[in-house]
């Protein structure tokens, strides 16, 4: 009976594309997620320069912030957490990186003598391929910073 079974070749071409196209879709979706991780960095950082820019020269965290969800496509705009502004009179002897670094603005005369700005924007955006979570997590989390110089 056991020779019968092994010489029998009915169903192994059903296993044997079930366990290939199982190979193969998880190395398409995986692929497709790195993509998207990559396109959601690269949005985000392009998020961030549009409000520096408009930030050194309005001095305006609404504006910046309408200017960074915009530079952007609207699917994108979820991910996106409220931008953290922090502001500094001078640079020397500071740590640009230190999160509780200079000051957060009040909106009142004395920013107006702060020389620079940082921006951080974070953007948390779901995986959704059982590879990347088994391997990542559950979220990718981008962080970026920028610095500029704030036009008077």
């Amino acid at each position: 009976m056991f020779r019968r079974i092994s010489r029998s070749k009915s169903g192994s071409v059903l296993l044997e594309f079930s366990l290939a196209s199982l190979l193969y879709m998880t190395v398409v979706m995986t692929t497709i997620e790195w993509s998207l991780e990559l396109y959601v960095r690269h949005a985000s950082e392009r998020s961030l320069a549009a409000a520096l820019r408009v930030y050194s020269v309005t001095g305006d965290e609404v504006s910046a912030e309408d200017a960074a969800r915009s530079a952007t496509v609207y699917i994108l705009n979820r991910c996106l957490e409220p931008l953290e502004f922090r502001l500094y009179d001078a640079i020397l002897g500071e740590d640009l990186g230190d999160p509780d670094g200079g000051y957060v603005p009040t909106g009142t005369a004395a920013d107006d003598a702060a020389v620079f700005a940082r921006i951080s924007l974070r953007c948390h955006w779901p995986r959704f391929t059982p590879a990347m979570i088994a391997t990542m997590g559950k979220t990718m989390s981008h962080s970026v910073v920028g610095v500029t110089k704030m036009r008077q």
